[in-house]
């Protein structure tokens, strides 16, 4: 019969890192199933069945930004700039009447696609930039 041949301590390291990193990960995993459903291991947080982080990971740090996912995150950080016809538009508008009605925005958002929050935020910064500009006319006709 042949002498078995002996182990390499290389073989039996990797063996052991292999072992090792399956049992904590399974031991991390059953741990964190009490809390949420699953875990992301990139982020080292658990999360629900949408794949957001669970309020257990939320609650410690308290802040917004890290109940989020990246994805959201890109969304909120990239914002969309109004074009050339939207911004001739809005501007036609507000020298019209710098003071609109809620009904007046709903059909500018509707007509540019664009959302009401920024027809209305454009507004706002144009009567405040307006009031700057022309401090002593209290009502602008």
């Amino acid at each position: 019969m042949p002498a078995a041949k002996a182990p390499s301590p290389e073989s039996e390291a990797t063996v052991l890192s292999v072992l090792t990193q399956k049992s904590v990960t399974e031991e991390l995993k059953a741990v964190v199933t009490k809390e949420a459903k699953s875990f992301d291991i990139e982020t080292s947080k658990p999360v629900d069945e949408t794949g957001s982080p669970t309020s257990a990971a939320c609650k410690p740090a308290r802040k917004l930004r890290n109940c989020i996912s990246k994805e959201q995150k890109r969304k909120m950080q990239k914002r969309e700039r109004k074009n050339q016809n939207q911004y001739n538009l809005l501007v036609k508008e507000f020298a019209k009447n710098p003071f609109w009605t809620k009904s007046q925005i709903v059909h500018l958002s509707q007509s540019m696609g664009l959302k009401e929050n920024q027809i209305y935020k454009w507004n706002w910064d144009m009567q405040r930039k307006q009031k700057a500009k022309y401090p002593d006319a209290s009502a602008v006709s």
